[in-house]
């Protein structure tokens, strides 16, 4: 076998790598817009104070919760933070992780970006679900009944 047939069975395998890790990167980017859907069209959750002034733990009103999942736990893992994290820690962690990801680094196009993109959309999603959670104050004016 002569070397440019080597070469060329060389290329043509790392051809197929690379389309293959960029079609991965795709369906995860695609995973993650799909995570960012579901966040914003999922019904607002409020958060409820850690203990009422009886002292008994409160109960949330939300049906997921009976179950024993809590709404907000992909949330709160997108930002890594713990679940019961306050506002200042949720808006620190938002602004560390969305410096981790920055797309603006890989060229237009590129599967890497579109993944970045894609992760970035779902922070941005679960930083805005989890602020309306916990910030009562801004979104009180949409609970008002007339």
């Amino acid at each position: 076998m002569s070397i440019p047939d080597r070469l060329w069975r060389v290329v043509k395998g790392q051809w197929a790598l690379a389309n293959e890790k960029a079609a991965q990167a795709e369906a995860q980017a695609e995973a993650y817009r799909e995570l960012a859907d579901a966040l914003r069209q999922s019904p607002p959750v409020s958060v409820p104070a850690a203990r009422t002034p009886s002292g008994v733990p409160p109960t949330v009103q939300n049906p997921a919760s009976s179950a024993g999942i809590d709404p907000l736990d992909a949330c709160y893992s997108l930002l890594q933070v713990s679940p019961g994290a306050s506002l200042a820690q949720v808006d620190a962690a938002f602004a560390q992780r969305k410096a981790e990801l920055r797309p603006e680094q890989y060229a237009a196009g590129t599967p890497e970006r579109a993944l970045q993109e894609g992760k970035l959309e779902a922070l941005r999603a679960a930083y805005e679900k989890l602020r309306d959670a916990l910030n009562p104050t801004e979104t009180r004016f949409e609970r008002l009944e007339f």
